[in-house]
């Protein structure tokens, strides 16, 4: 498998990790494809998706090319329904930020994520960017948008 395959992978195992247990929430499903928010059934919240993006590339000597490929993820979240009005919404996507950003301090399973080729695991797996808070229409469901850069090097 290559190793974007691998990073992918491997990042989902990872957002998976978010099971309560040092977290403050349960990540349930992780999607290999965008959906949208209003075609989730109630079944598949919490769940998360996780895609490719950008790659640069950079060649370097001795270790060959130093690739940074920047990885796009969405967290899908439902609530009971706002009633009162409370910014509840807003205070759950805040605990997922929370414990990613927990999960920032390890990306266990995607820091040993190999080339085939080359055997090197990723050397850098970090959050560039969140956004805490996505209107999405409903009243009972959220959205978190984070943005990782990811550094590994091919041979």
């Amino acid at each position: 498998m290559a190793i974007v395959q691998n990073i992918l992978t491997n990042l989902r195992t990872d957002l998976l990790t978010i099971d309560g247990s040092g977290y403050t929430n349960t990540i349930s499903k992780a999607f290999k494809s965008l959906r949208l928010v209003g075609d989730l059934t109630d079944s598949d919240f919490d769940a998360c998706y996780v895609g490719v993006g950008r790659e640069t590339v950079t060649v370097n000597g001795e270790r060959g090319r130093m690739c940074e490929l920047i990885v796009f993820g969405l967290i899908y979240f439902n609530i009971s329904t706002d009633t009162q009005n409370a910014g509840t919404l807003e205070s759950q996507a805040e605990t997922y930020r929370e414990d990613l950003y927990i999960l920032n301090d390890t990306w266990t399973n995607t820091m040993q994520s190999l080339d085939a080729n080359s055997k090197r695991p990723v050397q850098l797996c970090e959050i560039t960017s969140i956004t805490p808070y996505i209107n999405t229409g409903f009243s009972d469901r959220g959205e978190l948008e984070f943005e990782l850069r990811i550094i590994y090097y091919r041979g």
